[in-house]
């Protein structure tokens, strides 16, 4: 019987001061599967902005090889750039049919109403008018501005 291939991902992440950025992003680039990502979240507007960002990479579990060399390419970057040691961590496979689901929990909107996906339990409380309606490309999550800069007319 052939044996089963590991599906598993190991991710590589590392916090960069912004002008290092590019520098990462090159290196992940030339050892990682599909290049690298940019995660660079914006402070809220009442806070002095983020400085930083995270860059991450993805490897086969089984490229033992690739990852020691980036280990070492990200050491030796480290000694010239304003760079977090790495963070690796195994990533198991998952089935991201189902998995999306976890991010859309019920949404209030306005005081009264409450969207609820149909996976959800959901008990309202008392007053509150609940629509069942699942998140698609299209609608359902409740967020979006034209929806929320809508409900608090609908809903008084």
């Amino acid at each position: 019987m052939a044996e089963k291939p590991d599906n598993r991902w190991v991710e590589i992440s590392v916090e960069v001061e912004r002008e290092a950025v590019d520098d990462l992003v090159s290196l992940l680039g030339r050892y990682c599967t599909g290049g690298a990502v940019v995660e660079d979240r914006p402070a809220p507007i009442s806070q002095e902005p983020t400085t930083r960002a995270t860059v991450k990479g993805f490897l086969p579990v089984w490229d033992a090889e690739t990852l020691r060399k980036l280990e070492v390419a990200l050491l030796l970057l480290g000694k010239v750039s304003p760079i977090s040691e790495p963070r690796v961590r195994v990533l198991e496979p998952e089935d991201w049919a189902y998995s999306w689901r976890a991010f859309f929990p019920p949404q209030h909107i306005g005081q009264h109403t409450v969207v609820v996906p149909t996976w959800h339990e959901y008990t309202p409380q008392p007053g509150e008018v609940i629509l069942h309606l699942d998140p698609g490309m299209a609608f359902g999550t409740g967020l979006h501005a034209t929806t929320v800069s809508a409900w608090p007319r609908w809903s008084a």
